[in-house]
């Protein structure tokens, strides 16, 4: 059966499609011949707002080198190095085919993109299986028979809770999580980023649609769940403030960032079993965890108390009705991966079909996405482009102990934190340090076999929750984050609690490593990108943590108020500079991610300026390109304005003008654009 796109969707469909071209605008502001905005650098980020020839490098680094790629890119939105050259997909898809292609977990992995890519079979299966778990939710006529259909052993789904196992800190043991599940979001580490205020109107919804990963199937989800129509966005609303009513109480970066100097140990909450039993009575906390074997941990990481026991409350017989169709819509977005896509199709604006659906069913936290990984990472990457990158990783950790005995603000006790700081880093380059995950008991049906992909889905998630519940308790491990993120994602991070960078293997691409690519090139691209991620363990949040990972600051007494004084110079810096008529850049949002950029370029050209011969201007043109971005005028002052990043030329050009070592390759004097006098230039460690 086909349903008409309401009014509502197309609404939220608008903006969507607007991130993906957004060229009318574009052609609009050109044909006008609109005036360029941004200063002291125009914003060369959105589409139309280019001078017509790229300018000096002495005046807009990040413009000079970018020029001829932002120019061919202004009738779409990209960001060119990291969208446009991704090699995993494409390898993944030949050893797919490649029946002589072995490797562990390879079988299971094929029957499950088999069946994903098998259209016709997933039409002819239709929705029941997923509709009998609907139909026994509907069917709750209490909050204790609620309770019972979530608690019931053949209800393998929990729609409130993320459950995973992570260090308590690098002195401790391994113990489990507990995140809330959001139906908006299937981004279960920065999903509850969306969740920062209630919303009123459908307007309001569509601008948190480019954060939504699941927009394309809300719709449909809706519909199939049995809200009509014509309530859909008024359902959708209210499944949204439902969730925010507990996950607005849980950490978001935005607060962490903003919050008091020191509080980050409110955020990392650890109780014993008995102390979290006591958050809910009415919610089945502890029966859910004891279903999923998370009961047998020896303590819970929870973020706050205050998002628990606001689900609690929620869990009330006046509520029963609102609970059981967001239950209901929460299993039904879980399973829509896994299931024909031609219902959902009728609402996205780029339909899945075949192999388009088995790399979106493979490519998720909780199927594959560990195995693509690794299989990117050990058979296109290979072991040399991972001993360049530790070796590169050992290099900047010296530099940065060179940077913290060269600061003379801080006291000997801090300099002596930071050390052990540096010296217990965890590195997982390009894999965790553990080693990928186990497949090989995994056993899958083939569709000749009985099974069908949401029976396989289910138990791949099964088998993955079972070798997770076998690490509580353990001696802590510091690359348990990447069995719940999604490792094939172009992304590296700094976790705090287990101290480590992670550099994840598709960020590698052809735009930053390439044959022949030189030591400079390689520290002006990934070896920034793995200072950056190094310098969260030293910015305004990460430096609230210690060596092993335990919420106690490695700052003390007046080092705070020396730090925070840096801090606040480079804000102002950023509040001072124009991204759009009468809009600057927003350095309090902003002062994580600007910290780390400054800090972590500085460590890259330092460890670049040591080698013999090396060009500095590779190193700082690889910089730039690493950043190559084109937004559409329609979404960029959103999408810059909920970013903690500062926009992309303002990444490059504000920290290359503080790097005396940028003036001096270019030749940089009084006058030119990318001047700052010397006593004028931002720096927190180092002199």
């Amino acid at each position: 059966m086909k349903h008409p796109v309401s009014r509502w969707f197309a609404l939220l469909a608008a903006l969507i499609l607007a991130l993906g071209t957004g060229l009318a605008a574009a052609e609009t502001q050109s044909a006008e011949k609109a005036e360029l905005f941004g200063s002291p650098w125009i914003n060369s980020n959105v589409a139309g707002n280019l001078p017509d020839e790229a300018p000096s490098p002495r005046d807009d680094l990040y413009l000079s080198v970018n020029y001829d790629g932002l120019k061919a890119h202004q009738e779409e939105m990209a960001y060119i190095p990291l969208n446009s050259s991704s090699q995993l997909k494409p390898a993944i898809l030949e050893m797919i085919h490649d029946e002589s292609f072995t490797a562990p977990g390879m079988d299971q992995l094929r029957i499950f993109w088999n069946q994903a890519a098998d259209d016709e079979t997933l039409k002819a299966q239709g929705l029941d299986e997923v509709m009998a778990y609907i139909s026994r939710i509907q069917a709750a006529g209490s909050i204790a028979e609620l309770n019972d259909v979530l608690l019931a052993d053949d209800f393998p789904f929990s729609p409130y809770l993320v459950m995973s196992v992570t260090p308590e800190s690098l002195r401790g043991r391994n113990i489990a999580s507990i995140m809330p599940a959001l139906s908006l979001s299937d981004d279960p580490m920065n999903g509850v980023e969306v969740y920062n205020s209630p919303i009123s109107d459908p307007n309001d919804f569509n601008t948190k649609a480019t954060r939504l990963n699941l927009a394309p199937r809300l719709m449909p989800s809706l519909l199939l769940i049995g809200v009509s129509e014509e309530d859909a966005a008024a359902q959708a609303m209210n499944f949204y403030n439902t969730e925010y009513a507990y996950a607005g109480f849980y950490p978001r970066t935005e607060a962490m960032t903003t919050m008091e100097y020191g509080s980050a140990a409110n955020f990392n909450l650890i109780l014993t079993p008995e102390e979290t039993e006591t958050l809910c009575s009415s919610f089945p906390l502890m029966g859910t965890l004891k279903k999923f074997g998370k009961d047998a941990s020896p303590a819970f990481s929870i973020g706050t108390r205050e998002w628990l026991t606001a689900l609690d409350g929620l869990w009330t017989e006046e509520n029963l009705d609102t609970l059981k169709a967001l239950t209901a819509f929460k299993v039904m977005m879980e399973c829509s991966s896994y299931v024909s896509q031609e219902i959902f199709n009728l609402y996205s604006p780029t339909p899945v079909i075949a192999e388009g659906n088995a790399m979106n069913a493979c490519d998720r936290a909780p199927t594959f996405s560990v195995l693509l990984a690794q299989l990117y990472a050990e058979n296109i990457l290979g072991s040399g482009v991972q001993e360049k990158l530790i070796e590169v990783t050992h290099g900047l950790l010296e530099e940065y102990r060179k940077l913290f005995n060269e600061t003379e603000w801080i006291s000997e006790n801090t300099r002596a934190a930071a050390l052990e700081k540096i010296d217990n880093v965890q590195l997982n380059i390009l894999g965790p340090a553990n080693g990928y995950l186990d497949f090989s008991g995994l056993q899958l049906k083939t569709t000749e076999e009985g099974g069908t992909l949401l029976q396989n889905y289910l138990a791949v998630r099964a088998y993955r929750n079972e070798l997770e519940n076998r690490m509580l308790g353990q001696p802590a491990s510091p690359d348990l984050f990447w069995r719940i993120s999604t490792p094939t994602l172009v992304n590296c991070f700094y976790d705090p609690i287990s101290n480590s960078i992670n550099i994840l293997p598709n960020f590698v691409n052809p735009q930053i490593w390439f044959d022949g690519i030189s030591d400079a090139q390689i520290l002006g691209g990934l070896g920034i990108v793995i200072g950056h991620e190094l310098g969260h363990g030293f910015d305004f949040l990460g430096s609230q943590f210690n060596g092993y990972g335990e919420a106690e600051a490695f700052l003390l007494g007046d080092d705070i108020e020396n730090f925070m004084d840096r801090v606040s110079k480079i804000e102002e810096y950023f509040n001072g500079i124009t991204v759009f008529p009468g809009v600057t850049a927003d350095g309090n949002r902003q002062r994580v991610e600007n910290g780390a950029d400054l800090t972590g370029v500085r460590v890259a050209l330092s460890l670049a300026t040591s080698l013999e011969g090396a060009d500095l201007k590779e190193f700082f043109s690889m910089y730039a390109k690493m950043y190559e971005q084109v937004l559409s005028p329609a979404v960029a002052p959103m999408m810059m304005g909920m970013d903690t990043h500062a926009p992309n030329y303002l990444r490059v050009n504000v920290i290359s003008q503080m790097m005396p070592e940028y003036a001096e390759t270019y030749g940089v004097t009084e006058g030119d654009g990318m001047y700052v006098k010397p006593e004028d230039r931002l720096v927190i460690w180092g002199k």
